[in-house]
């Protein structure tokens, strides 16, 4: 089942147009990840999604409903943090949740706000008042209230913004906990790496338009590789280069760096036709084809 169908999405707010014909689906139970520099359109992607603001075009479907006519039965099945999340810090932890569940008109019992509480890791501290919270803590009571009506969807923008390295390996493990309970979770990032480790799909988006769609296995582990050799002699390296295997496989070249794209188990084979040819390779470095490609949209961001 297809929780998320957006189809040529478009939002403009008067003369800038922050998304341009953005459109990916999301299946039942994945991971999915939104990737993209800041200001690329992920935000306003999210916020589309939620019904926050109104896409100038295009047409989004939720549990493969349309959203603008189901807007209510739609959104009682989603859980969502959107920036940071924001408590009433003169409250404690718990009276924090239950003043939201009551906001939202939802019968939320105390055994199931204890058992958020436990599953984000504030239990000990619930009672205490939230201006006594860490930005960790925080962010992890924002978690509770996303998942506290056991929603089926739920949607991170940016969710590791401001931890630290332990604080996104426990959200890290946190997200991959939901995925085992069934729940389909989409979130944004701005880093390729998080990604990589968390997401079963994928999505670039770069100034509002989707540049890569696909499976983060598939997109992440191709084979070919740019691989940066440092060299001695470029000149002379180019030319032993002319008259071997290796010049179809040469994509550039500096006055002191040759680059390849090929294989991994290849650089051992190139490092050794350099040497058997006097060339003295000084370094070897390399990026996978998408890190290359996100690294220049990232660098290319105006």
């Amino acid at each position: 089942m297809k929780i998320i169908q957006i189809n040529h999405l478009v939002k403009t707010f008067n003369s800038f147009t922050a998304l341009s014909g953005v459109s990916f689906d999301v299946n039942q139970g994945e991971i999915y990840g939104l990737l993209g520099p800041n200001g690329a359109g992920k935000s306003t992607t999210m916020r589309c999604l939620l019904s926050l603001i109104t896409p100038t075009a295009g047409s989004i479907k939720l549990f493969e409903k349309e959203l603008k006519t189901n807007r209510r039965e739609i959104l009682s099945k989603v859980g969502y943090l959107i920036e940071k999340p924001d408590f009433y810090g003169y409250l404690s932890a718990k009276r924090n949740l239950n003043l939201l569940a009551a906001y939202a008109g939802k019968k939320i019992s105390s055994t199931r706000i204890a058992e958020v509480i436990e599953q984000v890791g504030l239990n000990g501290r619930e009672n205490d008042l939230v201006k006594t919270y860490s930005h960790g803590m925080k962010q992890r009571l924002g978690l509770a209230q996303v998942i506290m009506h056991d929603p089926e969807l739920i949607i991170l923008d940016e969710p590791n913004t401001g931890l630290d390295p332990l604080g996104i390996i426990e959200l890290r493990e946190f997200i991959k906990q939901l995925k085992q309970q069934g729940k389909t979770i989409i979130l944004s990032s701005h880093i390729l790496s998080e990604i990589e480790l968390i997401a079963d799909q994928m999505v670039i988006i770069n100034q509002g338009k989707v540049v890569l769609n696909g499976s983060v296995h598939d997109l992440l582990h191709q084979d070919d590789l740019h691989v940066v050799f440092e060299l001695g002699a470029v000149e002379k390296a180019t030319s032993v280069i002319q008259t071997s295997q290796w010049l179809s496989q040469l994509e550039s070249k500096t006055a002191t760096t040759m680059v390849f794209n090929i294989k991994q188990p290849e650089i051992g084979v190139l490092n050794h036709f350099f040497n058997e040819n006097n060339v003295q390779v000084t370094g070897i470095s390399y990026r996978r084809k998408l890190e290359e490609l996100y690294m220049s949209m990232t660098q290319n961001i105006k």
